[in-house]
């Protein structure tokens, strides 16, 4: 029995990995500012549609996703203090091409008129004023509780 059960495991095996094989291909670019045409360092690369499949670009703009299904995909790109990029559609197979992602800078990160800094402050301030404020009610608290136990 022992002796079947190893080719018969050995046979079904070679045939699920070839009908269950699907051949996959990278996806590479980079990432650019539209304007200067420099590198953007470490944007988020993402195929649309697909979560959790990407990458990230390195320090030179430039990324890799691996093990992409042959099909027609949108890549959409994405960093701090830039707009979100969708591109047009790219077929993924043996031959896609170097995808190049054009990112523009965007002016609407802080508003007119706010400023971060006096808000990190201020509540710093209000944190302070609330331990001021605990720490003298559990000393009022205090008092009163040790005046009724234990009158002079």
């Amino acid at each position: 029995m022992h002796k079947l059960l190893v080719p018969i495991l050995l046979t079904l095996a070679a045939v699920c990995r070839l009908y269950g094989a699907t051949e996959s291909y990278p996806v590479s670019g980079r990432v650019i500012d539209r304007l200067t045409r420099q590198p953007v360092p470490f944007a988020a690369v993402v195929i649309s549609g697909q979560p959790g499949k990407g990458a990230m670009a390195d320090s030179a703009g430039k990324f890799t996703i691996a093990q992409v299904k042959p099909g027609i995909y949108r890549l959409s790109a994405s960093m701090l203090g830039y707009r979100s990029a969708l591109t047009p559609e790219y077929i993924v197979s043996a031959g896609t091409p170097f995808i190049e992602i054009e990112l523009e800078k965007s002016f609407k990160s802080l508003a007119i008129g706010q400023h971060p800094v006096k808000n990190v402050r201020l509540k710093i301030e209000t944190d302070k004023i609330n331990k001021r404020f605990c720490k003298y009610t559990f000393l009022i608290v205090f008092l009163r509780f040790t005046s009724l136990y234990f009158p002079m």
